[in-house]
Formats: structure tokens, C-alpha cells, sequence
């Protein structure tokens, strides 16, 4: 509820006030649909590259990051091979049924404090927190193409994925732009 006071004033003194409430739920709604959008993927519901590269930049201007504990952070970039081929096969809305469960299937093997997003395309982003250095990343990394490579059903078709995966860890980088860059 918005509400709205003015004072009414006579010759000698405050009267009073007149005031006036106006529901803004659905203002509220409206403003809270236009900020996930602009922040998320519309196909996925992943986070779009706009909100990866806040939160990138974020984790690298705080300097404090390396001096609060011996934690590290990763990112696994993540491309479908062959997606192309999907999409001339089957048709688009196979193509996005299948952006669909890999997104789903990466955010399954993904922790709960990992953040999973959607570059574009067929290309995904992991960003791996409080990692205890490059083992811990590799072993997130066999998690994550394990789940992918099971197959996909599409109509009656069943879709093999193949992926590849970078890694590159955030104590080699001093920006969010070069550490997705070697990732």
C-alpha cells in the first residue's frame, strides 16, 4: 500500500491531515517481473550473462575474498557439441526442450550455493564457490557431464549430449571478464 499524507491547515493551527491509499500490488508484480527478466534467461529461468558478470565482478572487487579463508571460486564454461545438428534434425522446439534439461540437469548436479547461467545459445556457466582448489572443480566438472550424458528423450527420439568443459580458477584471474575468457 502506498499512502499519501498532506497536512490541512487553518488560519491558526494544523487541522488535521488528508490522506489517500492506493494498492500497488500488481505495480509491485509488474517491477518484480521486468527485474527477473532482465536478469534471467527467458527459455531456462537460468541467470543470462548480464547477472553472471555482477556477480563475477562482485566476488573480485571484494578484496577481502582471498584474506577470509583459503576458499577459492571456479567457473566451468560448458558447450554443447553438436547442438546444431539437433536443432536441423528435430526442429527448434526440440532444440529448446533439450536447453531446457541440460539446464535442469546442470542445476541438479550443481551445489546450492553454485550458481548455474545461460550465456547464449548452447552455452553454459558455472560458477563454482567456496572450492578448495582445482581437484574440487575437476570432481565438480565429471559431475556435471556425467548428468550430461545421459540421453534426452525428444518426441520419440532419444538425443545423446556431448559437451565440453573449461575450467579456470578465480586466484589465476584479477577480472571476471578474463577468468570467463580462460574458462
Amino acid at each position: 500500500v502506498r499512502l499519501r499524507l498532506a497536512p490541512v491547515m487553518t488560519r491558526q493551527r494544523a487541522a488535521g491531515f488528508v490522506g489517500t491509499a492506493e494498492d500497488i500490488t500488481a505495480r509491485r508484480e509488474w517491477e518484480a517481473q521486468l527485474s527477473h527478466q532482465a536478469s534471467h534467461d527467458a527459455l531456462t529461468g537460468l541467470i543470462n550473462r548480464r547477472r553472471l558478470m555482477e556477480a563475477l565482478t562482485d566476488l573480485f572487487d571484494s578484496t577481502s575474498r582471498s584474506r577470509r579463508n583459503d576458499r577459492d571460486i571456479a567457473l566451468l564454461f560448458c558447450d554443447l557439441d553438436g547442438f546444431k545438428e539437433i536443432n536441423d534434425q528435430f526442429g527448434h522446439d526440440a532444440g529448446d526442450r533439450v536447453l531446457i534439461e541440460v539446464a535442469h540437469r546442470l542445476t541438479t548436479a550443481a551445489r546450492d550455493h553454485d550458481m548455474v547461467a545461460r550465456l547464449a545459445g548452447d552455452e553454459f556457466v558455472l560458477l563454482l564457490r567456496q572450492i578448495s582448489g582445482v581437484r574440487e572443480a575437476e570432481a565438480a566438472a565429471a559431475r556435471q557431464l556425467a548428468a550430461l550424458t545421459r540421453p534426452i528423450q525428444v518426441g520419440r527420439a532419444r538425443v545423446e549430449i556431448k559437451a565440453s568443459l573449461g575450467i579456470a580458477m578465480g586466484r589465476d584471474h584479477t577480472t571476471a571478464a578474463s577468468l570467463l575468457r580462460a574458462a
